[in-house]
């Protein structure tokens, strides 16, 4: 063995360095003969000096186990082992990691908040905050009240108000949002995707419901509490109901039924109970059970399809200007069209128009 083969490390003085030719021939001088040893011995340490010693090596090597494992000891015998769990994990960033586990923190340095995972709620709450301690968050969201609930970026106020939907307003007590863009004012109020609902409910607990997608109900129990498929409905005023597609109901108790499409009720009591197409205007005008009726005035009825029919006492045509008499214009088997005028001296004349 030649010096420059031997680099001895120096404990004392932490540094390596090159024996010389004595050093070299002292290591020699004490190291065992090992042309007397059988293969797969190795040199240990015994008091102080080299000794022949013993390796064990197992005569086969346990099975490799799923992906991922490790090989562990137990002392006496090997075992292929999953990895141990790697705990909770902590992220820090400005939006919510995906995929997250039950129990993990993350710092949103958004909000500059440290939240915590509870996946029995699928939400992150900031620490000192749980599920139904009176106050819930989730993003850009707010609620305040008992037991309220909000989902991302909505606001919720008042006992046990809720949004399950997204971007959604729920002001009042248990109002309720079951859909995204939606708003429920009003104790009970409930509203769908795309809706609007204000108003309260009654002493039987009946809601203001606007649970059709686009519907709005505005009034005390205002809106129909199933949508039958509906959308599009507008039912404003103290129960008023707008129950087809796209139908309208203005006033106390105005009811358009759920069976037709694009109808219109119009003043307290008014109906419409049409295949398509009903106008009822005036204090209980009933325009029902043809198609295109209308009906104008005080319980006034429309008798027939595509009839218009206006109940009063006194039904009057007054120009626009005082040099103008007035016409009406009406249209003759034929096509033609004909306009009757009143003269100054009452006479009545047909011309064509």
């Amino acid at each position: 063995m030649s010096v420059e083969q031997l680099v001895v490390y120096n404990k004392v003085q932490a540094d390596e360095k090159f024996a010389t030719q004595e050093e070299v021939n002292g290591i020699q001088g004490v190291l065992p003969d090992a042309s007397a040893e059988p293969d797969g011995r190795a040199l240990v340490t015994l008091g102080g000096e080299w000794v022949p010693g013993e390796i064990e090596i197992p005569d086969a090597l346990p099975e490799v186990g799923d992906a991922g494992n490790i090989l562990t000891s137990d002392g006496e015998n090997w075992s292929s082992q999953p990895p141990p769990d790697p705990g909770i994990f902590f992220t820090v960033q400005a939006t919510a990691p995906s995929s997250p586990a039950d129990g993990d923190y993350w710092l949103d340095t958004k909000t500059n908040q440290l939240k915590r995972y509870i996946t029995a709620q699928l939400k992150w709450y900031p620490l000192g905050t749980s599920p139904g301690d009176g106050t819930d968050f989730f993003y850009d969201s707010v609620a305040i009240g008992n037991v309220a609930h909000v989902a991302e970026s909505s606001v919720v106020i008042g006992e046990n108000a809720q949004t399950s939907s997204n971007w959604a307003v729920a002001v009042g007590r248990e109002a309720r949002t079951s859909g995204d863009r939606s708003t429920a004012l009003g104790a009970y109020a409930l509203a769908a995707q795309y809706a609007v609902a204000i108003g309260s409910s009654d002493e039987s607990g009946q809601r203001t419901n606007a649970v059709g997608t686009g519907d709005v109900s505005i009034g005390r129990t205002a809106g129909l509490s199933t949508s039958g498929g509906k959308t599009g409905r507008v039912s404003i005023g103290h129960s008023a109901k707008a129950g087809s597609h796209r139908g309208v109901a203005i006033g106390y108790s105005a009811n358009v039924n759920e069976y037709g499409d694009f109808q219109i009720a119009i003043g307290a009591s008014a109906y419409v109970d049409s295949y398509v197409g009903g106008i009822a205007i005036g204090y209980a005008a009933n325009a029902g059970g043809f198609s295109y009726p209308i009906a104008i005035g005080y319980e006034a009825t429309a008798t027939a399809s595509c009839q218009t029919m206006i109940k009063n006492d006194v039904l009057e045509l007054e120009p626009r200007t005082a040099s103008t008499a007035s016409t009406i214009v009406v249209k003759s088997p034929n096509g033609t069209r004909w306009r009757i005028a009143v003269d100054n001296a009452g006479a009545l004349t047909a011309a064509p128009a």
